[in-house]
């Protein structure tokens, strides 16, 4: 996430925070970096002990034939 996000979530760098969807919610650090855009979170989907897809949607382009599991809105909350 960007750093001015960070802090207006009251976030620490390292800090556990829980990142929530519709579908569900996941406990991970905080990590800020001005490469993401302001407004955005990424967080890596490759791992299972944080299953982040848990937060995503089952949509489907029909262009590519791929799943839409990358892209959701979220909430960030401090532990």
């Amino acid at each position: 996430m960007h750093p001015e996000d960070a802090r207006e979530w009251g976030l620490s760098e390292g800090a556990w925070c829980t990142v929530s969807s519709a579908r569900g919610s996941v406990r991970v650090r905080s990590r800020s970096s001005d490469r993401s855009q302001r407004g955005t979170v990424f967080a890596s989907f490759s791992f299972a002990n944080v299953p982040i897809n848990v937060l995503t949607g089952s949509g489907y382009d029909p262009i590519t034939q791929t799943a839409e599991l990358k892209v959701c809105p979220v909430r960030i909350r401090p532990d």
